[in-house]
């Protein structure tokens, strides 16, 4: 709607999520073995040990070593909607605001396969949240823009995290235990941006940023010889910094250095952050740091690509780069230091080649550099690892 210098837009929308999961699981284990004498079980290999002939009531017995937290089911509901009002005045200035509604609930059960008797433990959340956003744009020219905006947000802790059962954590290859004692986690945000486009292709970008969080679930450490992690929550947390995004084809390299046909179809493109981030704690209890950056939130983030594109239908291919500042993996308690993960580098490569008009060959190349993934506690390496390299290729055929 227009109302002379005065354009207005009102939207509005609804959504609905529902998730669930249940975990079955039963374990077995061999037991008997050390019936054995010493010298066979350390000198005979397996095949030899676990024989028809050894196995039975006087030799290894295969026995039910389910845990009375290994079964349990969860289910996330949320309904949403929101309304939006978009105002532009004088195309100069742009307002726009809203609230997105979530109403929902959260719940995990886990039980005892085998003692229906023993009580299970149960967690139940929900609310209905009321989450406002907004920003103001400033159009300080044609090409130029100055942005502010806020808004509310809530994360929930994932369904497994909710629940005492054990999973293995597939980056950190460590035991966690989830906890059904944790409480979502609300965040305010503000930013304040400035946005340049010398062309409708490239890009520079300045940005400040600044996020409250209150409950931030963190990954502590047990005081366990298992090595055994959970989720908590903190108190409290803040992050705050600087963000450099900027995107830029290659054609002028034409006049600075030689005639290439080349350099129009090339652009680069990358984005740097700086984080400062600081947590809240209430009572420090079984912690060993009484302050530390928030667990997960590297000091640093850099990001970097290469793409070649041919605006004719040919074929295409982008490089590219990421690396992060160390981080704190899991935050350590009883005296223990904090585990932090390692820099590191990953560089990968992706390329579509077009055969005909229906058919596209692709080909990817993963962790290219093929570095080490490490974490140190104190002076000490606890895991290290190369990730390895992953190469794929494919055929999409377009009918």
């Amino acid at each position: 709607m227009t109302f002379g210098p005065v354009d207005l837009t009102l939207s509005g929308g609804w959504r609905e999520l529902d998730r669930d999961r249940n975990a079955k699981l039963r374990r077995y284990k061999f037991d008997g073995i050390q019936r054995f004498p010493l010298d066979e079980r350390f000198q005979d290999s397996l095949e030899d040990i676990f024989t028809i002939d050894n196995i039975g009531p006087d030799g290894i017995v295969i026995r039910d070593s389910t845990r009375p937290t290994d079964n349990s089911f969860a289910f996330l509901d949320i309904e949403a909607a929101y309304g939006l009002i978009d105002l532009t005045l004088w195309d100069r200035v742009r307002l726009n605001g809203g609230v997105r509604v979530e109403d929902w609930r959260q719940s995990a059960v886990t039980f005892d396969l085998f003692n229906p008797e023993r009580g299970p433990i149960e967690t139940e959340l929900g609310d209905e949240d009321w989450l406002p956003s907004g920003s103001v744009t400033v159009f300080l020219s044609e090409r130029q823009q100055l942005i502010a905006s806020f808004g509310e947000t809530i994360i929930r802790p994932d369904l497994r995290e909710l629940s005492p059962s054990e999973f293995t954590d597939p980056v950190l290859d460590a035991p966690v235990l989830g906890n059904p004692e944790l409480a979502p986690s609300d965040i305010v945000h503000y930013d304040l941006r400035y946005d340049f486009s010398p062309t409708p292709t490239e890009l520079v970008s300045l940005g400040l940023f600044y996020k409250e969080i209150t409950n931030p679930i963190e990954l502590v450490i047990l005081p366990s010889e298992a090595k055994l992690v959970t989720f908590e929550n903190a108190a409290g947390a803040e992050n705050y910094g600087v963000e450099f995004e900027f995107r830029k084809t290659l054609g002028f390299l034409n006049r600075w250095l030689f005639e290439f046909p080349l350099w129009d179809r090339l652009t680069v493109a990358g984005n740097a952050s700086l984080i400062e981030s600081n947590i809240d704690i209430d009572e420090q209890g079984i912690l060993t740091s009484s302050s530390r950056p928030l667990q997960g939130q590297s000091p640093h983030v850099i990001n970097g690509q290469i793409s070649y594109l041919h605006r004719e239908g040919g074929p295409e291919a982008t490089l590219l780069y990421n690396v992060a500042g160390k981080r704190i993996s899991e935050v350590g308690v009883a005296g223990l230091p904090d585990k932090y993960a390692q820099p590191f580098e990953q560089l990968d490569f992706t390329m579509t080649w077009p055969v005909g008009s229906r058919i596209k060959f692709k080909f990817k190349a993963q962790n290219i550099l093929d570095s080490t993934f490490e974490i140190t506690q104190g002076a000490e390496t606890t895991q290290i690892y190369q990730k390895g390299r992953k190469f794929s290729v494919g055929l999409d055929i377009g009918f």
